[in-house]
C-alpha cells in the first residue's frame, strides 16, 4: 500500500493564483522521497495539504490510506510534521503559542488546555507560562 497518493491536487489562493498546479506523485511504504524544487515551486503547499494544515482546491491526497480531506484526524494521528521556520509569536506566552496551536489544528478548548498545563509542567514553565518572546521555545531563557 502507498503511504502517500497525490492525484492532480491543485491549490488555487484568492485571486486565481495556482500554488500547486495538477501534481501527481506516489510514495510507498519505506521509501525515501526528495521533494525538491525552486521558491515559489508549490512545496510547502503541498506538504501542508497532504499534512492537513490547508485544504486543496481540486485533486485528491491520501496519506497512509485516508483521504486528506474526509479524514483529517486519522491522517494527523499518523504524520508529524514540523515547518522549516518555526511559526512561534513572539509577543506571545509559552501557554498563548501553544493554545494557538492547538485551535490551529482543531482541538477542543478542554484538550488544548489540558494539554498545554501538561506540556508547561512537563518543562518547568508551570501556571505561568513563561516569559512572552521566542527565547523561552530556543532554549535561551
Amino acid at each position: 500500500m502507498p503511504m502517500i497518493i497525490t492525484k492532480e491536487l491543485t491549490k488555487v489562493y484568492g485571486e486565481g493564483i495556482k500554488a500547486v498546479d495538477c501534481v501527481t506523485f506516489q510514495v510507498e511504504r519505506g521509501e525515501v522521497f526528495g521533494f525538491l524544487g525552486p521558491n515559489g515551486a508549490g512545496k510547502t503547499t503541498t506538504i501542508k495539504i497532504l499534512a492537513t494544515l490547508l485544504k486543496a482546491t481540486s485533486g485528491r491526497a491520501e496519506v497512509a490510506g485516508y483521504d486528506v480531506t474526509k479524514y483529517p484526524r486519522r491522517v494527523r494521528d499518523r504524520i508529524g510534521y514540523v515547518a522549516q521556520d518555526v511559526g512561534i509569536d513572539e509577543n506571545l506566552t509559552g501557554r498563548e503559542n501553544l493554545s494557538m496551536y492547538g485551535h490551529l489544528y482543531r482541538l477542543k478548548r478542554h484538550t488544548v488546555k489540558g494539554r498545554v498545563e501538561e506540556l508547561l509542567a512537563l518543562v518547568g514553565l508551570g501556571r505561568g507560562g513563561g516569559p512572552h518572546g521566542i527565547s523561552i521555545f530556543r532554549g535561551n531563557a
